[in-house]
């Protein structure tokens, strides 16, 4: 029989032995289970790397199913296997070059690959009765049509799941929609900045993570009868994409979002929402995991607010008016390195510095600059890579700056740099949550993604300090999700699921409750837990180790919500990348 010669189509499908499944039943049960497997992974828990490789393996094994299947058709001549498989590269390399810029290479892969190879093989096994030349037709319409849906969609980022949030290429964006919206007001600052200062009050939330970094809500008393009185929409409106935290100070509120090529620093009157002021800076920073826009949170002190953009911009403004007083790039004078996700160093001020990270190497870790002139100050070196920011901690009666990264957590002197201390770390992961001091002579802190939790020892003897592991726990696995802790307990997110775990022993006294990839404050006075969700829902939970005990929840805002929330004289605020919103706690 000639090379190119079709044999009869009866048995195309392959034929079946006592011995062993025919192959097309093989392939079909393992693309089945791969769809399967994509569809409630999301849903199960495991850890977030686990959750990635696991996809990666099972789309392989999908993959060698499907061309040891069509490579060994021998009722397909060689010629049409061939060009069968010059096509797929063919096309994969224009969807390449065509896709949105909002996904990337790997996406290609993860999202187009199996609705290619599936569609590929039905309509195979559907068109066994056709002739050559329009099964050989239709398959290259089929192919083309795949990969076409590919290259029709945008994506909004992955969730936490590890999910991508897929669009229509042609649907605008929520970043388009907020600035089509900004373009047609004529001014949309209708209120005027005050030329007075702006004065930190006991309640308010002056920095990322509210006073101390560490998710404490001190003073905050709010109603927890939601059910029969929700809290009350003070107002809401869109936002620009960023991760940036909330800030809030003297009835004035701070963050910082994607506004096209610039990145803006931004005041809102905390009563009404409208804008005060706003300073951008040119740069877009976008990424196919978390989208565009500023991830750091800008911090308050002394009647300054200090910003650090996404891609390197440190700026010191005047936190009334937005005035620049100074900038300064820390790329370009420092040589820093702009990190796969962003700069996102929530800057930190202490004894007259603004500390921030920047990348590892050659004294290029921590940098401070003069809180007033921003002058260069001191730096430190310590890893090379961390989403963390640096945390002011007291430690053996004095005050230090605690700082996680790739290579563990170092103790740094706040008035020149040096390092105290080390607590190295063989896990070279990157860092993005925050470093807790439990109490003086002891810190909790992550051990890289979904690897738990240690309560390291901090001693000071005359020939200087000690550092030693008291117990690691698997109890406890923050990601990028910041934990709190109250008296002998540390309440967090594992995943997507609440736990605790005792800080004596490490041991889990409870998990349960699903509320997303989240973030979690601690309401002190009342001993309670305030969740935002990752779908924007808050939620009540009691900071009780003995038992799970959700009290309330209301749905605030629609969207992916990373962001941590504020809670300042008796209101809630919350943002995400595409809406903000403030909600009157205290019921008055």
């Amino acid at each position: 029989m000639a090379e190119n010669q079709e044999v009869p189509v009866a048995d195309y499908g392959g034929s079946r032995t006592p011995q062993h499944w025919p192959m097309p039943v093989f392939v079909g049960v393992i693309g089945a289970l791969y769809w399967l497997y994509a569809l409630v992974s999301g849903y199960v828990e495991m850890p977030g790397m686990i959750r990635f490789m696991s996809r990666v393996l099972t789309l392989f094994v999908f993959l060698v199913a499907f061309l040891s299947w069509w490579l060994s058709r021998r009722q397909i001549s060689r010629r049409d296997r061939l060009a069968g498989l010059l096509a797929l590269l063919g096309f994969a390399v224009v969807a390449e070059l065509l896709r949105d810029h909002s996904l990337d290479p790997i996406s290609v892969v993860m999202i187009a690959l199996p609705i290619v190879l599936t569609a590929w093989f039905f309509w195979v096994l559907l068109t066994r009765q056709l002739d050559a030349r329009p099964r050989r037709l239709g398959l290259v319409a089929v192919l083309a049509v795949a990969w076409v849906s590919f290259v029709s969609i945008r994506a909004n980022g992955l969730g936490g799941d590890q999910h991508f949030e897929l669009h229509w290429r042609w649907t605008p964006t929520a970043e388009a929609q907020y600035l089509a919206a900004r373009s047609a007001i004529v001014s949309p600052a209708s209120i005027i900045a005050t030329t007075q200062p702006l004065i930190a009050g006991p309640t308010d939330w002056p920095q990322f993570r509210g006073p101390n970094r560490d998710g404490v809500a001190t003073d905050a008393s709010i109603r927890v009868d939601w059910n029969a009185q929700p809290p009350k929409e003070l107002w809401r409106h869109r936002i620009g994409p960023g991760w940036s935290s909330l800030i809030a100070v003297d009835d004035h509120l701070f963050t910082q979002e994607q506004r096209g090529d610039s990145e803006a620093v931004v005041c809102l009157n905390a009563t009404s929402g409208q804008e005060i002021w706003s300073h951008l800076d040119t740069g877009r920073f976008e990424e196919s995991q978390g989208g565009a826009g500023p991830r750091a949170t800008p911090t308050y002190a002394d009647g300054k607010l200090y910003s650090l953009s996404a891609m390197g911009i440190l700026n010191c403004l005047d936190a009334a008016t937005g005035q620049k007083i100074w900038t300064r790039d820390l790329r370009t004078e420092n040589g820093a390195v702009l990190p796969m996700w962003g700069f996102a160093s929530s800057p930190l001020v202490v004894d007259g510095l603004a500390v921030v990270y920047a990348d590892g190497g050659e004294g290029r870790g921590l940098l401070s600059y003069h809180a007033d002139s921003g002058q260069p100050g001191w730096k430190t070196s310590f890893g090379t890579d961390s989403y963390s920011s640096p945390q002011l901690v007291s430690v053996g009666g004095g005050d230090q700056i605690a700082m996680l990264s790739d290579a563990g957590v170092v103790g740094v002197s706040p008035k020149d740099g040096a390092t105290l201390w080390t607590y190295p770390s063989a896990d070279k992961s990157p860092r993005s949550v925050q470093p807790h001091r439990v109490d003086d002579g002891h810190m909790l802190i992550a051990n890289g993604l979904d690897k738990g939790v240690t309560l390291v020892s901090l001693d000071h003897a005359s020939t200087g300090w000690k550092t030693q592991p008291q117990w690691t726990s698997r109890g406890l696995k923050p990601s990028f999700n910041d934990f709190v802790v109250l008296n002998d307990a540390a309440y967090g997110l594992d995943a997507n699921i609440l736990s605790c775990i005792d800080l004596k022993t490490g041991e889990r006294k409870w998990k349960s409750g699903r509320y997303g990839y989240g973030q979690v404050m601690l309401l002190a006075v009342q001993q309670m837990l305030l969740i935002s969700t990752d779908d924007g829902e808050i939620v009540l939970v009691a900071a009780d180790p003995a038992a799970h005990k959700e009290i309330a929840r209301f749905k605030a805002i629609d969207g992916k919500t990373w962001n941590h929330v504020a809670v300042a004289r008796g209101k809630l605020f919350i943002r995400n990348g595409q809406e903000i919103a403030a909600f009157d706690l205290a019921g008055k």
